[in-house]
């Protein structure tokens, strides 16, 4: 009796060992998940300007296991540039674009060629709602409000009377800071001297010189230094040369994005519609900050200008 219940003791121990080891091999032969492939198309991948969105993106990206692929770039003036880049990294095998416009184009032919592909996300770029539905939603900020700050910051000038605008370009998001500045400038009696696009800027009569977009006050700070004159420079921006422009008084106060948002905002709007395909993509707005030169190195002021990338 006892040789037998010693048999099946072995028996069973030897079955679970054989289930255990089947169990661990099984394990170590599962195939892992794939990671979803996210493609970031920048005008000008690596103009400092994207420093604190592209930490944005990483962060979503490495706290989702994404495959983030920020696609190298060098300027581009038209959005069919865009549209070849993007249809290149779908085919590569992109689930996701998040992009940058570059242009002032229509954005149909993006709808038509890639609402049936992949979810694209807008940013930095103005509002494109309505698009949900089709793959394509936006991320930007509010610009009707940074017209109106920027004329704010000039009515808290004693001195300002006549102003020249710089815009850098005429796109969506640019064109709606421009009409905002206008209308609030006419209101306010401040003269309009002139608006230029992307020519050179004349000083002369002038007050003050508004930018209303990062290269474009790259640019006037640049005049501003190379002629060594001091005229009251304000415009949106964020990237390396305007914060040193700013910290060196040559800009007295800049509208900054929060970019770091943009960026998190935009890879996870597009993860979710990856993983759940039948939901609506929703447009979100960021907010601004004005900053000046005594807040530059404030605790708040550093995580937004200077973010850790990981």
């Amino acid at each position: 009796m006892k040789k037998r219940n010693m048999i099946t003791t072995m028996v069973v121990v030897i079955v679970a060992i054989a289930v255990m080891v089947s169990s661990f091999l099984m394990m170590r032969h599962v195939e892992p998940t794939e990671r979803h492939k996210i493609s970031v198309i920048l005008n000008k991948s690596s103009d400092s300007r994207w420093t604190s969105l592209v930490a944005g993106l990483r962060e979503a990206a490495m706290e989702n296991d994404v495959n983030l692929n920020i696609v190298t770039t060098d300027l581009m003036d038209s959005l069919e540039q865009e549209i070849e880049i993007a249809s290149r990294e779908i085919n590569a095998g992109a689930q996701g674009i998040i992009i940058d416009l570059a242009g002032d184009e229509s954005i149909d032919e993006l709808v038509t060629r890639f609402s049936h592909l992949a979810p694209l996300e807008i940013i930095d770029s103005g509002e494109y709602s309505g698009y949900g539905e089709n793959n394509i939603a936006s991320i930007y900020t509010d610009d009707t409000k940074v017209g109106q700050t920027l004329c704010n910051l000039l009515l808290e000038q004693d001195d300002v009377a006549s102003i020249g605008i710089l815009a850098g370009t005429l796109s969506q998001s640019i064109s709606t800071r421009l009409s905002s500045l206008l209308s609030a400038c006419k209101e306010n009696g401040i003269f309009v001297k002139w608006v230029k696009v992307d020519e050179d800027i004349e000083v002369a009569d002038l007050d003050a010189i508004v930018a209303l977009e990062n290269g474009a006050l790259e640019k006037a700070g640049d005049t501003l230094a190379s002629v060594q004159q001091h005229i009251f420079l304000i415009g949106y921006g964020n990237s390396k040369k305007n914060i040193y422009y700013l910290d060196n008084g040559v800009i007295d106060a800049m509208i900054v994005p929060h970019e770091f948002q943009m960026g998190y905002l935009a890879l996870t709007n597009v993860l979710d519609r990856i993983e759940n395909p039948t939901a609506l993509m929703s447009s979100k707005i960021v907010d601004t900050v004005v900053v000046e030169r005594d807040m530059i190195f404030t605790s708040e002021m550093e995580t937004l200008l200077f973010p850790i990338t990981r």
